[in-house]
């Protein structure tokens, strides 16, 4: 299915954009930000600039023919202090993005627009009610985030006259490893100072990530499915019950209460996310046989909360970090390809190249001292000469989110062996696959990776980033290198591939390079 994402960049986008994507369907992120051409070589993953106040024939063309419109658009409801600016801002971000979205889909002809709009919404659409359990037929608050929500459902029920299904998702409070509020609620408890708010007698609803997604690709798929749904777990607790479960993941004490009134002097009115009580139940999903993945709150707090978690794995953890970029030609691809570009995480094999280089060169003379320095870092190395024995093996693991990645672990047989490991991933955010080399990762290589029939894939750089984690600087184009390398499976021998790499330099041209052949088999990985 093609799908659409408006504000696809944002915290549940990225994964509900790596989960599609996953499963093959086609994903065009709208996003307000400026981006280069960001899109995989098949397409399954662009990402389009748009603005969220014009129904343009830009937007028009993009929705024309697609099979679902996913909307997330609107501004953070948590990041910033309620002034009566901000709340304007976040009921204008919400309906003015949605209804640019339906002008655009009015525009179309019948028989090419999109079947379905799944708009988000908000547990806090019932406002603050104590004890009551709120369903989908549950009537709108009065408090301020339940009119946001309820005037946001207005505007992309209008859609429905147009004959497209649409679906309001009612979401909780996300769970997730990477999910901001989670850990801010958490910091507490880590401190040993950590308990319930308030009286921590309001209701507290709740969803995993993982559910969250399920959610949003569960309505996609069933036809059936219309209305609201409330996104929130089936198993409910007050917001004391909570802090004991955070404090219990944690091994952490829960007893210091946080007053209401002190919370109201620091938050102002932005207090009712943490205070309001709102004891919503899944009813449309759970009627209509949705299995959650996460059902109950201690599981899902050991998920997010424990480092490594065991269970933990991303929508994309199965998948090889070339997946997303090759699998619109995954059955034109030649087996020895499709064994080393898509071995994933949950294959039973890693596959082994064994062969020579024909050829390995560097010039000019004086970079040896260079070219030295990068061997110390596992990055390139000073030698040259012909026929020199190489070997390398792809393997699939999963990384610390449980991301699916690729260990590339390289071996040349000079007359002192180099080893050169790298671990290969997708950056979802830049629909790129990245290479990771070096001591703590410190090189990360971006890659434009395509196929080119019949039997060829292509490796360009482009761009080089240098430094640890999210600090990292993008080298200048004067002091880069560019870097191409092309694999070619022989279809005349069985099992073999013809590798050629070169790096140039914008000042001084080719300044190194490598030819050589491979055989590629299967082994069986060890556990």
């Amino acid at each position: 299915m093609r799908i659409i994402i408006a504000g696809g960049s944002g915290f549940i986008g990225r994964h509900l954009v790596a989960a599609l994507v996953a499963d093959g369907h086609t994903v065009t992120v709208l996003t307000r930000a400026q981006p280069k051409r960001y899109v995989t070589s098949g397409e399954l993953l662009r990402y389009v600039h748009w603005n969220p106040l014009a129904a343009d024939d830009r937007l028009v063309d993009i929705l024309a023919n697609a099979g679902a419109v996913v909307n997330l658009a609107g501004a953070n409801i948590g990041n910033r202090r309620w002034t009566k600016k901000r709340k304007v801002n976040l009921l204008d971000s919400r309906v003015r993005s949605t209804e640019t979205l339906i002008s655009a889909i009015e525009r179309l002809e019948e028989s090419r627009r999109p079947q379905t709009l799944v708009n988000a919404s908000g547990i806090d659409f019932y406002g603050d009610n104590s004890d009551e359990a709120l369903t989908e037929a549950s009537a709108p608050g009065d408090t301020f985030l339940a009119r946001v929500c309820e005037r946001w459902e207005r505007a992309t029920t209008a859609v429905q006259s147009l004959g497209v299904r649409v679906v309001l998702m009612r979401t909780a409070v996300v769970l997730a490893p990477d999910a901001l509020t989670l850990h801010l609620l958490a910091w507490p408890f880590r401190l040993f100072i950590g308990g319930p708010l308030g009286d921590g007698r309001q209701w507290f609803t709740w969803v995993h990530i993982a559910d969250v997604v399920g959610l949003y690709k569960w309505v996609l798929d069933t036809a059936s499915i219309s209305g609201p749904v409330n996104v929130v777990a089936p198993d409910m607790h007050t917001q004391g019950q909570v802090a004991q479960a955070i404090g219990t993941a944690l091994s952490r004490p829960h007893k210091l209460r946080t007053p209401a009134s002190l919370l109201r002097l620091v938050m102002g009115e932005q207090a009712d996310l943490l205070l309001h009580s709102r004891r919503a139940v899944p009813e449309k999903a759970l009627t209509n046989g949705y299995a959650f993945r996460f059902p109950e709150l201690g599981s899902a707090l050991r998920d997010c909360l424990q480092r490594d978690h065991a269970e933990r794995t991303t929508p994309m953890g199965s998948h090889s970090p070339f997946f997303p970029v090759l699998a619109g030609t995954v059955e034109d691809l030649p087996d020895v390809l499709r064994d080393q570009y898509l071995v994933g995480p949950t294959d039973t094999y890693h596959v082994v190249l064994e062969g020579s280089m024909e050829r390995l060169w560097h010039q000019p003379f004086w970079l040896w001292p260079f070219l030295r320095l990068l061997a110390a870092f596992n990055i390139l190395f000073p030698e040259q000469g012909s026929n020199i024995q190489a070997s390398m093996i792809v393997e699939g693991w999963h990384d610390k989110q449980g991301q699916g990645t690729q260990t590339w672990r390289r071996t040349f047989q000079f007359r002192r062996p180099r080893n050169f490991n790298a671990t290969m991933a997708f950056d979802l955010r830049l629909a790129r696959v990245v290479e990771l080399m070096g001591p703590f990762s410190m090189l990360r290589v971006v890659w434009n990776v395509t196929f080119e029939p019949p039997a060829t894939i292509s490796i360009i750089t482009e761009s080089i980033q240098v430094g640890v984690g999210r600090c990292r600087i993008t080298l200048p184009k004067w002091a880069s290198v560019e870097v191409r390398a092309r694999e070619t499976a022989l279809l005349d021998q069985s099992h073999t591939i013809a590798v050629a790499l070169t790096v140039q330099q914008p000042w001084l041209g080719e300044i190194f390079g490598y030819t050589g052949h491979f055989q590629v088999r299967r082994e069986v990985k060890e556990i």
